[in-house]
């Protein structure tokens, strides 16, 4: 999950008796306080900024590829548009969806969420929670590679070529909302606490941070739990070997269990996607309008390449029916592939 998205979800996450049923001046207006919180939470906080700091100067010293250890790449310099786009729009767009799922839910059950506080305690339950929307955030991230439509918003993200500490940021606005919806329903059955869902959610950025940095580590024996800089790399790797492996965020024991996760623990591949057409950054090229640029084209790329995949009639429906065959038999076409099958369809 990227940077204020995960803070939304928990500002949102709070007690029902602040979730008006109708969209009054005054739950704008405490939809908006919350917002501005969220963002200010992220985008100006001296301690994520700090630790990425930090962080990159492991990146300098311990790097998974020596070649991309400089903090000053072009990608990174889009990475941080992607950074400040999306916490504008995460704040906003994504609160709005949010809260029309936090509405329809006191409309529907009244707000009623599992009394599971007195059983595991205040903390118990927010760790709970934590694991519980890992699982999900596994399950959509499975199924962003698996189904064709998706793939196009998820490949946003993987068009990376130079992970580095800002790399989780990249992900479009369609895979955002599909994530956050999945985060926040358990957050609101499980009736999780807003200050105990914000601490965790906190320490997720971090996390995300590390996982995409250009580090070399495998974590040791931790990696059997925890996904490592390295695992994450191979699953953006270019190459195909890797293709549909370690698609956890936080805890690596989801691939252990499906069988999804790469044996191979001291490889550090290349990454991004083979898709011509993507509109990747021009290198060197560091203008500030045309960094903007770039983030435009990539925003608005999935789109075109949806209306190509459902212009091709009866191939795509042919082409659905092969993917499912091969998710069923277990030998899934990368994504890459994937791509270049559809778009020679269209």
């Amino acid at each position: 999950m990227s940077a204020s998205l995960v803070l939304v979800v928990a500002a949102l996450a709070r007690a029902h008796a602040t979730v008006t049923p109708f969209l009054t001046t005054r739950s704008l207006h405490e939809a908006g306080t919350q917002a501005w919180h969220g963002f200010a939470m992220t985008v100006v906080n001296p301690w994520y900024w700090g630790f990425l700091v930090v962080l990159s100067a492991l990146q300098w010293l311990f790097p998974a590829r020596r070649e991309q250890r400089v903090p000053t790449s072009v990608e990174l310099c889009t990475d941080a548009v992607w950074f400040v786009m999306n916490s504008a729009m995460q704040v906003t767009v994504v609160a709005l969806v949010l809260g029309g799922l936090t509405i329809a839910d006191t409309q529907l059950t009244g707000g009623w969420s599992l009394d599971l506080q007195s059983r595991l305690g205040f903390w118990g339950l927010a760790v709970f929670a934590f694991v519980v929307a890992d699982l999900l955030a596994w399950v959509a991230h499975w199924a962003h590679h698996m189904v064709p439509t998706l793939w196009r918003f998820h490949m946003v993200h993987h068009s990376q070529v130079n992970l580095n500490v800002l790399s989780d940021n990249r992900q479009h606005l369609g895979e955002t909302i599909v994530i956050a919806s999945l985060v926040f329903v358990p957050s609101r059955l499980l009736g999780l606490d807003a200050d105990a869902a914000g601490t965790l959610a906190f320490l997720t950025l971090f996390w995300c941070a590390i996982i995409h940095a250009n580090i070399r580590t495998n974590f040791g024996p931790l990696r059997w739990v925890l996904i490592s800089p390295q695992a994450h790399r191979v699953h953006h790797s270019i190459m195909a070997r890797h293709y549909n492996t370690n698609f956890g965020s936080v805890f690596s024991v989801w691939d252990h269990i499906a069988g999804t996760m790469y044996r191979g623990t001291d490889e550090y591949p290349a990454t991004g996607i083979d898709d011509r057409d993507f509109p990747l950054e021009q290198p060197a090229d560091l203008r500030p309008w045309r960094l903007v640029a770039v983030w435009w084209r990539q925003t608005v790329y999935p789109f075109h390449a949806i209306v190509r995949l459902y212009r091709s009639g009866p191939d795509d429906a042919a082409s659905a029916a092969g993917l499912a065959a091969e998710a069923a038999s277990g030998e899934v076409q990368p994504p890459a592939a994937r791509s270049e099958r559809w778009t020679r369809a269209a």
